[in-house]
């Protein structure tokens, strides 16, 4: 999830405001980003180049510790393997929010696999047994695909290894429906719309109930927002005012100058963007 800041200078009638826009978005399109976290290598590898053809992967080093069944990430966050490879909610968990804050990924991917070797000792012959689990999430928590499936292999001597039925067991895994999840994710969050928090500083009270609906309408003018609300700090002298965004993000900060530009009360007008 992609945060962006931005500062945005206004004179308004002698008086200089500095306010920061801080936008919270999940980057749609081919831009969005997963983070694929296994209990194998071998399943996080083969996994890994089917979930490229979708999106794009996030790098990391997490250490896995099959031993102790933990996974530790490069802020050194400790997650055992049962908080994140089972198929219980997680829209609360304290491990995904750890995870979300410091990877910023639009969708995670939990795999996990158990395995089973059996035979008889008389013949010398056995058998591979294989079943994997993924599981997507939205950073929010939110499940969008879920699949499991198994192979094993016949008995012989010298039976199927393991990753060569890990590669079968993959193939059977629908990622067309996954793609198909993700693409009515994405539509479902752009009709939604994206959270936006304006914040003006170095407003008095009396310039704020001068000039409220004077920056509000300004905002409105700039594009498509909905569900403002607005609270004003005395001792901080700041104005937090937020709103659901509908539509480009980029167009919006391009009509947002025009907007405040052609304002009758803005004068000396000066942007300043960072982030």
């Amino acid at each position: 999830m992609a945060i962006l800041k931005n500062h945005w200078r206004f004179l308004i009638q002698g008086l200089l405001i500095l306010f920061f826009i801080t936008v919270s978005i999940p980057t749609y399109a081919q831009s969005q980003a997963y983070l694929l976290i296994s209990d194998n290598d071998s399943l996080q590898e083969i996994i890994n180049d089917y979930l490229l053809d979708l999106f794009d992967e996030i790098p990391n080093t997490i250490e896995r510790d099959e031993e102790e069944q933990e996974l530790r990430t490069e802020e050194d966050t400790v997650i055992a393997y049962s908080e994140v490879f089972n198929n219980k909610p997680l829209r609360k968990s304290v491990v995904l929010s750890a995870i979300v804050e410091e990877y910023a990924p639009d969708y995670l991917v939990f795999s996990w696999m158990e395995q089973e070797s059996s035979g008889s000792s008389a013949y010398g012959i056995s058998k591979n047994t294989v079943k994997i689990y993924i599981r997507v999430l939205d950073n929010s928590g939110r499940n969008i695909y879920k699949g499991t499936t198994s192979a094993k292999s016949k008995k012989a001597i010298t039976p199927t290894t393991i990753e060569e039925l890990l590669i079968d067991t993959v193939d059977q895994l629908d990622f067309i429906e996954l793609e198909a999840a993700i693409a009515k994710n994405t539509l479902r969050k752009q009709k939604r719309g994206q959270s936006v928090k304006i914040v003006f500083e170095n407003l008095s009270q009396k310039d704020y109930f001068e000039t409220r609906d004077q920056l509000i309408e300004v905002l409105q003018n700039s594009g498509s927002i909905a569900k403002i609300r607005d609270k004003y700090n005395k001792s901080k002298k700041q104005l937090t005012i937020r709103a659901t965004l509908k539509g480009d993000l980029d167009e919006y900060y391009r009509n947002l100058y025009r907007s405040a530009f052609n304002s009758e009360g803005l004068e000396n007008f000066e942007l300043d963007r960072e982030g």
